[in-house]
């Protein structure tokens, strides 16, 4: 077929349609044939065990070598992985005896009370959840409190308190125009969840006296927390209830600004209350 040459349009012939127009060439001899196929052989011969045989030797022998490498560095790999991961996580020792496993505690803010401007009145509640642990031994326990304990802002506990508070309340106008807070309502909801050592039966004398230490130091703690929410949500239940101005507007204004002084507050004291005991370490909260 013809192919058009790309740079000036000219038309080039195929291999396929061109036919040799030369001299024809004579039939070789027997002989010359026997020896150039001779020739051709021992060139061949030359070839492999000059060329083929050295380097599929070369190739081989680097193989092995790769081998015998290969099969020497996963034991140094594996040793260097863990010791990195170990270092990174610096888990409490791992409990030796087979025991259950515990299952993470899921911790979840309370419920607002259910509180009424018609029954203006200070409510407080309490609810205590537990989560268990199992074992027989100073670390198995502290094993599983460290992996199933309350977890927050990343870090690992025996014990946590978590709290809502709420209220609701009226404004009225005074005679002169004025306004008032009035019918106010507050309630605080606290939950304090603890640890429950579900196979005590087991364990020595010793490992149970240290265990009921812990959770009755553990107890001062949380109740500590507990009766800062308390203060607080009596705090606010104090100072809202007298609260007047001007005009409804401003009542409003500043209900909002001293609640919201007051629970900034309730924060900064319960953080200032974990860092003067270490999250009750100093109380006696610990194994």
């Amino acid at each position: 077929m013809n192919i058009k040459d790309a740079t000036n349009g000219k038309e080039m012939i195929n291999s396929k349609n061109v036919v040799s127009s030369g001299p024809q060439q004579k039939k070789p001899k027997k002989n010359h044939c026997l020896l150039a196929a001779i020739i051709l052989f021992f060139v061949f011969v030359m070839i492999v065990f000059f060329v083929i045989l050295p380097y599929s030797f070369s190739r081989l022998n680097a193989y092995m070598s790769s081998a015998l490498l290969l099969s020497k560095t996963p034991i140094a790999t594996v040793s260097t992985t863990k010791t990195r991961i170990a270092a990174k996580k610096t888990p409490p020792p791992q409990p030796v005896a087979d025991i259950p496993s515990c299952i993470q505690v899921e911790v979840l803010n309370p419920q607002p009370l259910s509180i009424s401007t018609d029954d203006p009145v200070l409510k407080q509640n309490t609810i205590e959840e537990y989560y268990k642990i199992y074992g027989t031994t100073i670390n198995d326990l502290n094993s599983q409190l460290y992996d199933c304990g309350p977890k927050y802002d990343g870090n690992s506990y025996a014990g946590i308190t978590t709290d809502n508070i709420n209220w609701s309340y009226l404004m009225r106008f005074n005679q002169d125009g004025s306004c008032r807070v009035d019918n106010l309502a507050v309630g605080v909801n606290v939950k304090i969840v603890y640890p429950n050592w579900d196979s005590q039966d087991n364990a020595t004398e010793s490992t149970k006296e240290r265990w009921n230490n812990m959770i009755a130091n553990l107890k001062i703690h949380e109740e500590g927390h507990r009766q800062i929410d308390y203060d607080s949500a009596a705090e606010i239940f104090n100072t809202i209830s007298t609260v007047t101005g001007n005009s409804c507007e401003e009542v409003e204004r500043t209900v909002k600004t001293e609640a919201s002084r007051i629970m900034d507050q309730s924060t900064q004291k319960n953080n200032t209350y974990d860092e003067e005991t270490n999250h009750g370490e100093t109380q006696g909260a610990n194994l």
